[in-house]
This record gives C-alpha cells, structure tokens and sequence, in this order.
C-alpha cells in the first residue's frame, strides 16, 4: 500500500487502538514510567506505540 497516495495518506493517522488493549497494557505495565521501554518494530502506523507512550 503506499501511504503516498492521497486516498490512504490519513489511513492511519486517525485511528487509534483499542480501549481493551489498553486497559491490559496497563494492567501488565504497572511500574514506573521511568523504567518502560518499548520498540515499536514492523509494520503500521505505530497507534500502539504511542497509545503506550
């Protein structure tokens, strides 16, 4: 798909991810901010990375 086209260059900056996944990321994550990390690695907007963030 290429992201350049008018027709998919907002496909993904809108969305965001699901309510459920974050409520377990957050479940799982229980630690101080400072000691997170996270590699956002592959393919898609990166919706995860920055709902983590």
């Amino acid at each position: 798909m290429n992201f350049h086209e008018l027709e998919h260059k907002e496909m993904y900056a809108t969305r965001g991810a699901d309510s459920s996944w974050i409520n377990i990321v957050t479940t799982l994550m229980n630690q101080p901010a400072s000691r997170i990390r996270a590699a956002d690695i592959g393919c898609g907007g990166g919706i995860y990375a920055k709902a983590l963030a």
